[in-house]
């Protein structure tokens, strides 16, 4: 029995000396958030930045960010830069979702087929409401205003949009689900210009001058 007593001890202290040293390292979600946030910085000098997601798995973090150049801009490039901090450290991994000004593709769903084609984020719908069949007003709007600036607001299912429409006079407007909003604004002129399409195919919906 006497014999026992150390060898329990033993087993006690490694399992106690585990416990602290595989957990004594796992950083904070403020911690691993800080990395990422700096590394951004460093990376992606000049683009606009912010945290997706970010999900504990064992010992590390599984964060998402966020990364678009020329925000603001008819042809802006949005990138997801994913992290597993700290095993990987420094490594990202790129997903690029629009290519944009940046890397001379101004272009959204090229060579999809109408139903692979979805807008899910704000810079594709920016490129979409002036390049896709439609758009044409808008890219001459746009290129008559090269100091426009887009903004995208999406509307969906829960929150549907109705545009009022200078020439319609319907007591109620048409509701559109599962739309984006894009207006852009040029500050020369002041003038403002409204596009409507669909998340499904980015289908041009509607283009108007608000009243």
């Amino acid at each position: 029995m006497n014999k026992l007593i150390p060898a329990l001890l033993l087993v006690v202290v490694v399992a106690l000396a585990y416990v602290v040293f595989s957990t004594g390292g796992v950083p904070t979600k403020d911690e691993a958030l800080r990395f990422v946030q700096e590394d951004l910085a460093s990376k992606y000098p000049g683009a606009l930045q912010d945290i997706i997601s970010a999900e504990k798995d064992g010992n590390n973090w599984n964060i998402k960010a966020r990364v678009t150049f020329d925000a603001g801009t008819p042809c802006p490039t949005r990138l997801h830069a994913e992290y597993r901090y700290p095993e990987f450290g420094y490594v990202v991994r790129e997903e690029w979702i629009t290519r944009g000004e940046k890397l001379g593709d101004c272009s959204v769903c090229v060579g999809l087929t109408a139903d692979k084609c979805l807008i899910f984020f704000e810079e594709e719908a920016v490129i979409a409401s002036h390049t896709r069949i439609g758009s044409e007003e808008v890219s001459r709007y746009v290129l008559a205003h090269p100091d426009a600036v887009p903004t995208a607001t999406f509307f969906g299912e829960d929150n549907g949009y109705a545009p009022i429409l200078p020439s319609e006079s319907e007591p109620i407007p048409q509701v559109y689900y599962n739309v984006w909003l894009v207006t852009w604004h040029s500050a020369s002129d002041s003038s403002v210009l409204d596009v409507l399409l669909t998340k499904e195919q980015g289908r041009i919906v509607k283009v108007w001058t608000p009243a």
